[in-house]
């Protein structure tokens, strides 16, 4: 499937329900589930600086350059 799902969710709150929801063994299989909040974004929507942004806090919340890891599994 994937090696990470990256859920982006407008509240910091959000990000804690989705880490202990049943999503993750249901719907994701082996990938890993990193949900991140967009509340830190100040941003317009759809400019793709917004995604970079969610990769950002994405790489930050597993410990790992997200897009390294992604490109060592080929």
């Amino acid at each position: 499937m994937f090696d990470y799902v990256v859920v982006v969710v407008s509240e910091d709150l959000e990000v804690g329900k989705l880490e202990l929801s049943s999503l993750r063994d249901d719907v994701l299989l082996n990938s890993i589930l990193v949900p991140v909040s967009e509340s830190a974004w100040n941003g317009a929507a759809g400019n793709g600086l917004g995604t970079l942004f969610a990769i950002e806090n994405a790489s930050n919340a597993i410990g790992k350059d997200l897009v390294e890891e992604v490109k060592q599994r080929g």
